[in-house]
């Protein structure tokens, strides 16, 4: 009895091996072309609320969604971080550095409404003062928004 079973299993299995569609099989369906990533040039402003204050802050994006340059400015802080990030479906993470007489880094993780217009999520910055996290809220159109050096840039559009 174990003898008959052994050779159903090994008939299955061949069975099974004999009818797959492997990568070198001319059967097998292709794979779906890729698409290119879409292109951003968004502009986003809001706050971020950090022990009790709401700092304002700039946001902008460009570059394809999987390889986003990004610039936050808090003018109040006279900082500007510049970086990276993507933004897939409706998440952007984004890493940035900023440079004073304590450089450190900012991340970014934020929840992108359907449209584009609204951005809420965290920022998280690190430098050597220590940690601080916050909520962000950004809404998009800030064209004309000054920078944290006061000059007023280019409209962006999405």
């Amino acid at each position: 009895m174990g003898h008959r079973i052994r050779m159903t299993l090994a008939a299955l299995v061949a069975l099974a091996v004999g009818c797959s569609t492997g990568p070198g099989d001319p059967s097998a369906p292709a794979p779906p072309p890729s698409q290119p990533a879409p292109e951003l040039a968004s502009a986003y402003q809001g706050t971020v609320h950090i022990e009790g204050s709401a700092l304002a802050v700039r946001l902008t994006l460009s570059g394809p969604a999987t390889e986003l340059d990004a610039s936050l400015s808090v003018r109040d802080l006279s900082l500007v971080a510049t970086g990276s990030g993507a933004l897939e479906g409706e998440r952007l993470e984004l890493i940035l550095f900023y440079g004073t007489d304590c450089p450190g880094q900012v991340r970014v993780e934020a929840r992108v409404s359907p449209g584009g217009e609204l951005a809420q999520g965290r920022l998280v910055a690190a430098d050597c003062t220590g940690t601080e996290e916050g909520r962000l809220t950004l809404r998009s159109g800030a064209a004309g928004l000054p920078d944290a050096s006061g000059a007023r840039p280019a409209a962006v559009g999405r």
